[in-house]
């Protein structure tokens, strides 16, 4: 069972920090740093921390309302995403030991927000799916935060919100034609002799096994 002293999981929907200008000096300017991957990464994360941190008072506010706690939320969108999962992958999507984790699916299941149903492959598992309430509830709170986030985007200049949007196309479209690429090369990767990794369990050494390709 996991240790109950974890923290969730809760970095898609909490800014880590507060952002000031001096975290952008770097690269504006003649003389501003080159732009490598992960100077990008941290220009996209401030960009998430100064929208997400705007919209938290509202997003709260719904959440006080409805009774539902920050953990409660990571699972409703895990579920949104995934489709089911079972409580034990639930217990590592929110890093919180198993039992709290149960706890927290009970609480969830009694508001009508989630429900619990057999897996069809193993009916010793039981699959964790998302009612009609628990989409109404992702719904309205994904619509709160657009909300307050394109209230910010108002207060830009319209040249500067038409360049934006383009860049934000043709990025998404690249990340998705990238995707698509590393998935390809992963499977080929596996057919060539890779084994997928391994899960290592606690208090174990990590062992790296070597990728043979395959004969040309």
């Amino acid at each position: 069972m996991q240790p109950s002293t974890k923290r969730p999981n809760l970095a898609f929907v909490l800014p880590e920090r507060n952002v000031g200008t001096a975290d952008i000096k770097p690269y504006l300017g003649h003389e501003r740093q080159p732009m490598t991957s992960e100077h990008l990464a941290e220009l996209l994360g401030t960009l998430n921390t100064e929208l997400t941190g705007q919209s938290m008072g509202a997003i709260l506010q719904v959440l006080q309302h409805a009774n539902l706690s920050m953990p409660r939320l990571v699972a409703l969108f895990h579920l949104q995403r995934s489709g089911s999962a079972t409580i034990s992958e639930l217990s590592d999507q929110l890093n919180l030991a198993l039992a709290t984790t149960s706890q927290i699916i009970d609480q969830m299941v009694q508001s009508g927000l989630v429900e619990r149903r057999e897996d069809t492959n193993d009916r010793r598992q039981k699959l964790v799916t998302l009612t009609p309430s628990g989409h109404a509830m992702i719904a309205q709170v994904r619509q709160v935060r657009q909300s307050e986030i394109a209230h910010r985007l108002d207060e830009l200049p319209p040249e500067l919100t038409t360049r934006l949007a383009d860049l934000l196309i043709e990025l998404v479209a690249a990340l998705r034609r990238g995707g698509s690429t590393t998935s390809d090369a992963a499977v080929a990767g596996r057919r060539g002799g890779c084994s997928p990794p391994q899960k290592i369990e606690p208090n174990s050494s990590p062992v790296r096994e070597k990728c043979e390709q395959p004969p040309s």
